[in-house]
């Protein structure tokens, strides 16, 4: 699981961010995203850092430093939602692509919790594990291909026919 969880942090991190950023949308949502890709390397890192030391308080402290990453993202997804004019006026693909960020601080913080020992509810270290592998990957893979797959279908001539379209 933590392996899984570092290849959330090192690979599909830095994959999915360049799809999701917008570098032509407004100056604070564009310097938002210049330091995102600035301190992804960085925040990748240090959260890759807590799986190497042991179970505690000194691991849950990287760990946080990836969390605070996660919650820099979760901002950026806050301001678009606050951006778009009408909710229910915009595609699927365009909220999806809006929503992505919002559930990585929710694995940030279960992968706090698991590098510090903790657990929750009674939960054991392999469900704090596995929560904070699948709120990375819902918001780094599943969303952000379900959005991207969207806008596709909507640009493209070839895939505009109505039965793409309610397929997805």
């Amino acid at each position: 699981l933590q392996l899984v969880l570092l290849l959330a942090l090192f690979v599909i991190t830095p994959l999915a961010i360049p799809f999701i950023l917008h570098p032509k949308e407004g100056h604070f949502l564009s310097r938002l995203a210049a330091l995102v890709l600035l301190l992804q390397p960085l925040a990748s890192l240090l959260g890759g850092i807590a799986f190497i030391l042991p179970t505690g308080l000194f691991a849950a402290a990287f760990a946080s430093l990836w969390f605070l990453f996660t919650g820099l993202l979760a901002l950026i997804s806050l301001i678009r939602l606050w951006q778009m004019p009408r909710l229910l006026d915009r595609s699927l693909a365009d909220v999806c692509l809006a929503l992505t960020w919002l559930y990585l601080p929710v694995g940030g913080a279960w992968m706090v919790l698991a590098r510090w020992g903790l657990q929750p509810f009674g939960f054991g270290v392999h469900t704090d594990l596995l929560t904070a592998v699948h709120f990375h990957f819902i918001a780094l893979a599943a969303l952000p291909i379900t959005g991207l797959t969207g806008r596709i279908i909507q640009t493209n001539r070839t895939t505009q026919h109505r039965v793409f379209r309610i397929a997805y």
